[in-house]
Order: C-alpha cells, then sequence, then structure tokens
C-alpha cells in the first residue's frame, strides 16, 4: 500500500481538528456556556439555529478525515461536502 501523499495527510488532519473543534464548541455552548458572546435572548436563538448544521458539517468533517487517511474514493466526497458546508 502506497503511503499518503503530504496534502492527504494534511486535508485529512484539518477535516478531523474541525469536527473535534466543532463538538467541543456546542458542548461548551450547551453546558457551561462559555463560548457565549452576549446573553441576550436574539444572540442565543440565532446561535441556536445552528447546531444541526454544523453537525452535518461535523459529520462530514470526520468522514473526510477517515477516507482520506483510509484513502477511499468517498473520503474526497466527505471532504467537499465539509468544505460547502463551512
Amino acid at each position: 500500500m502506497k503511503p499518503l501523499i503530504a496534502g492527504a495527510r494534511v486535508a485529512a488532519a484539518y477535516l478531523a481538528i474541525v469536527a473535534l473543534l466543532t463538538a467541543l464548541y456546542w458542548i461548551d455552548f450547551f453546558t457551561s456556556g462559555g463560548v457565549h458572546v452576549r446573553d441576550d435572548a436574539v444572540y442565543l436563538a440565532f446561535e441556536k439555529a445552528f447546531p444541526l448544521a454544523d453537525a452535518w458539517m461535523a459529520a462530514c468533517s470526520l468522514l473526510g478525515a477517515v477516507g482520506l487517511w483510509r484513502r477511499r474514493s468517498w473520503g474526497l466526497l466527505f471532504g467537499l461536502l465539509a468544505g460547502s458546508a463551512q
């Protein structure tokens, strides 16, 4: 099996980091609220509109990272889907 080219390793690492940081952001948002910029109702309503979209982006990022790391054709597809969701 050929080793991953440097660009694919970098892309896989980036996608994995995006998935992890997105999950950590939403965990903090709904538990401690440390990432809240403001506490007014309009800001919180606006931010609460994004978890589903960000979950989609994180899932595509994670699948893209795994696919690229394993050199599967679907890795590129999910990487592109993650990029289009950002």
